[in-house]
């Protein structure tokens, strides 16, 4: 495209100043074919003179001009076109910056500034779509992936979950329900976001971090298997050795985790479940430990996994490091 309008232009302004020449020479071709017939007088020689100057004058004014005028003009004109053409195309724009002040220069001037337009407009749309993709995929409050996020991210990570293991921990707040409805809302979400804070700054940048609603929060490990998940919910418990500040004083909350791994037996979506289950028997237990001991335990977090067949070593490992953290 750019190679036809290039040569196009070419050719009419090569053919416009051919036909110019031609008829400059034409008076001077006429002489010389009555001179060859003997029917001019030596006058008339003498005009052949005067015309044959006067047509190379006029051929060396048609080059200069269009070496120093109708080349640039289509220049300008080629690079116009081609640049508009682009434009319509959606292909990346480059600036003409035409400084002439002839209505060419004004028209190049005029495209610049919608190509500019159609760029700011063109990052708007990305910048607006990106904010809805990630309004989509995010929670608003604590900006952690949302539950549809990570459904889609768990069904994304069980097709591989045969070969790697991955294992999946369930978060419940304890006591956040009290906080809540003791302080109000914002009160509460001042300590939704601080927990966020704190996981996000444990958790390695594969872990898939995910606030599934409420209080409740999923930790994905992806390559971890049940001796790497104990581990990190051991980090994870220790947050909650420290108390949370918020504008309303400072609240002491505790956690019940629960937790799974995947095997050859069970898909990523069973393990989310056994965790989920997991972690409500903690609850259960919490709650049967608090009515038989009124001493405040919300300071540290509860761990239980979810039972694994076939590996009962790390089972065994698991639940005496759930006694000691009880």
């Amino acid at each position: 495209m750019k190679r036809a309008l290039r040569a196009s232009l070419s050719l009419k302004l090569t053919f416009r100043l051919a036909i110019m020449m031609s008829a400059a020479w034409i008076p001077v071709a006429t002489t010389f074919i009555a001179l060859g017939r003997n029917t001019v007088t030596l006058d008339s020689k003498e005009v052949l003179i005067t015309i044959t100057l006067f047509a190379l004058t006029c051929s060396a004014m048609l080059i200069l001009s269009w070496w120093y005028c109708l080349y640039p003009l289509a220049k300008r004109v080629r690079q116009t076109a081609l640049e508009a053409d682009r434009l319509l195309q959606g292909q990346a724009y480059r600036p003409i910056g035409d400084r002439y002040s002839d209505e060419l220069g004004d028209l190049s001037r005029a495209l610049d500034r919608i190509a500019r337009r159609m760029e700011r407009e063109r990052s708007e749309r990305e910048r607006d779509q990106q904010n809805l993709s990630h309004q989509a995929t995010h929670d608003e409050l604590t900006g952690l992936s949302n539950r549809k996020f990570g459904n889609a991210t768990i069904a994304r990570l069980s097709r591989s979950a045969t070969q790697v293991p991955t294992s999946i921990l369930f978060l419940d707040l304890d006591g956040f329900k009290a906080v809540n409805d003791t302080c109000g809302h914002a009160t509460g979400d001042e300590i939704l976001v601080a927990v966020s804070l704190r996981l996000k700054a444990i958790l390695h940048k594969d872990t898939v971090l995910i606030r599934w609603g409420g209080d409740e929060f999923v930790i994905v490990l992806p390559g971890a298997d049940h001796r790497a998940a104990i581990s990190v919910a051991q980090d994870v418990s220790d947050l909650f050795r420290q108390p949370i500040a918020t504008s309303q004083g400072v609240h002491k909350l505790g956690c019940s985790i629960g937790m799974s791994t995947t095997r050859h037996d069970a898909s990523l979506e069973d393990v989310l479940e056994e965790a989920d289950a997991s972690m409500y028997d903690q609850k259960k237990k919490r709650k049967r430990m608090d009515n038989q001991d009124p001493v405040d335990t919300s300071t540290s977090g509860e761990v239980g996994p979810a039972p694994v067949p076939g590996e009962d070593e790390d089972r065994n490992e698991s639940v005496d490091w759930l006694d000691k953290a009880a």
